[in-house]
């Protein structure tokens, strides 16, 4: 194999990887060399169990000198966190507001915060504590909300544009019911001048990882002469393939559907009015769908839009409880967002949390179906365990003790398993959240509803590093991570290194915080973490 350009800046780690495939499989590889080369994944080698195998692969690739990254036990290399919904302005208010619910919320608490980031010198203060903050909890790509006032949302362009981060920046259209304290007289061409001179600044960065998006907050506040303008926006940018992207709220609570249908009663239906528009499409990513119907849904996916599901502020706000599972089999695109601050927590490990536990409540509000199994050999299509080796599934069903989540001790089938084989394709809906649907959810099916899976969201060749190097060892201080003695690995004791990751992997959703996260890159640069200063 012929030597690296003389150019190319090489980094290697080696130790356990985990990657997303499907809503149902995970890459568990737990002796993995991974080669970055000036940002992107060149190459993974998945199984070098020992030295001599290592200094082979790299005499063979025609490495030397390059420094390997050993990972220790209880570090494993992940994709970076997708957060496909948040408010950049709504940060100050984190913790409040649970005592309302949606519409109350904004007018009572919400729009007040947002309509002081006309101040330039406040946004600033606050954007470079939140990208701070969500970049030290592993966010890696996050879809931002600005406030309406193009300063503010050119502040936060230019925070995210130095700190590192993939972003989708967004100033928020907004033309009627907002208090005039926040934007006084504004018009529906008002409105669409800002959108469009909020976009050719952040076009202006001209940086691979920040593009604008579009972002009608609402359709009761966007009247139709402005979401029709919103949606003729996009036509005006052709050299974007995949189109300026859109992002706005729907069906979120009862009451905000019902006013809405009062704004548009001539629509069929809430989904039905962004599409109408224009605003309806590949690169369109739609907040919350607690009451979606199969008419919307279908249109959705139609339209190859997707939802991004934000579990912590639909309970946080009593708005409802969203059926991802009937989303997942129908083909619709998912993500996870965390919602700042209609959710409480910029994390991504409490929006996982949450969706696992909406999930929860859904299945146990539905009626039992008997289990089937399809009777093939080492193969598992319903209830019994996952299938072992480099491409895994986790079940939803019941374990023959009992538990849920497909975490069994009987059924493993273990080996090596180049590619995608004999993986199901059983039902999600109405069924507890596997930990690979969670692993997808916050990564790859973030990236794929972002329209950026082509160059994040898993660790695959050709792809960006945009990577957690996460850390369960107790030297990171967390009290809620329990690390028995022998995961240290003593004499004697025999542990499957692949189970030993899936259940490191679940340790860190459920038990993990930003100690846990040692260091964060992207596109191959490390930009924050525990282990030391940005670079």
């Amino acid at each position: 194999m012929p030597a690296p350009p003389a150019n190319s800046i090489l980094r290697l780690f080696y130790g356990p990887i985990i990657s997303p495939v499907t809503p149902r499989l995970a890459k568990y590889l737990p002796h993995a060399l991974i080669c970055i080369d000036n940002g992107t994944i060149s190459w993974i080698e998945e199984d070098i169990k020992h030295e001599d195998e290592l200094s082979k692969v790299l005499e063979a690739k025609d490495i030397v000198g390059c420094e390997v990254t050993r990972l220790r036990h209880g570090q494993f290399l992940m994709p970076g966190f997708i957060d496909t919904h948040t408010h950049a302005p709504q940060f100050p208010n984190l913790g409040r507001g649970g005592q309302y619910e949606l519409l109350d919320w904004l007018d009572k608490l919400t729009f007040p915060t947002e309509a002081k980031f006309g101040n330039s010198k406040y946004a600033t203060k606050v954007y470079r504590s939140v990208v701070k903050r969500l970049l030290d909890c592993g966010t890696t790509t996050c879809c931002y909300y600005s406030s309406a006032h193009v300063v503010g949302s050119r502040i936060l362009a230019d925070i995210v544009h130095a700190s590192g981060q993939r972003a989708f920046i967004g100033l928020c259209n907004m033309d009627r019911h907002v208090p005039d304290t926040y934007l006084k007289g504004i018009t529906h061409d008002d409105s669409l001048n800002d959108a469009r001179e909020s976009i050719e600044y952040t076009l202006s960065l001209k940086s691979p990882l920040i593009r604008p998006i579009l972002t009608p907050r609402f359709a009761i506040s966007c009247s139709g002469p402005l979401l029709q303008g919103l949606g003729d926006i996009i036509s005006e940018y052709p050299e974007h393939a995949l189109r300026i992207p859109v992002q706005t709220h729907l069906a979120e609570n009862r009451n905000e559907i019902d006013f809405t249908a009062s704004l548009f009663p001539d629509h069929e239906s809430y989904t039905h009015i962004y599409e109408s528009h224009g605003l309806l499409g590949p690169a369109t990513i739609l907040a919350h769908g607690c009451y979606l119907t199969e008419k919307e849904l279908k249109l959705i996916k139609e339209s190859g839009a997707g939802v991004s599901h934000c579990p912590t502020s639909n309970f946080h706000l009593n708005s409802g409880i969203a059926k991802v599972g009937e989303w997942l089999d129908a083909g619709v695109k998912v993500g996870l967002g965390t919602d700042v601050s209609g959710g409480f927590s910029p994390s991504m490990l409490t929006a996982i949390q949450h969706a696992s536990i909406a999930a929860k409540v859904i299945a146990m509000q539905t009626p039992p179906v008997p289990a089937k199994s399809n009777g093939a050999s080492g193969h598992t299509n319903g209830t019994n365990g996952h299938t072992n080796g480099h491409v895994n599934e986790e079940t939803n069903g019941h374990d023959n003790n009992g538990e849920t989540n497909g975490h069994t001790t009987n059924g493993h089938t273990n080996g090596h398993i180049h590619g995608i084989n004999g993986h199901s394709e059983s039902p999600l809906a109405n069924k507890p959240l596997s930990i690979p649907s969670l692993l997808y959810l916050a990564t790859l099916g973030g990236a794929q509803l972002v329209a950026i899976e082509d160059q994040t969201g898993s660790l695959d060749p050709g792809k960006a590093f945009d990577a957690l190097l996460v850390d369960l060892r107790p030297e990171t201080g967390n009290p809620n991570l329990w690390w028995d003695e022998h995961e240290e690995g003593e004499a004697g004791v025999d542990k499957d290194p692949v189970h030993e990751l899936q259940d490191f992997l679940e340790k860190f959703f459920f038990c993990g915080d930003d100690r846990n996260i040692a260091e964060v890159y992207v596109q191959g640069r490390m930009v924050a973490g525990k282990n030391g200063q940005a670079v």
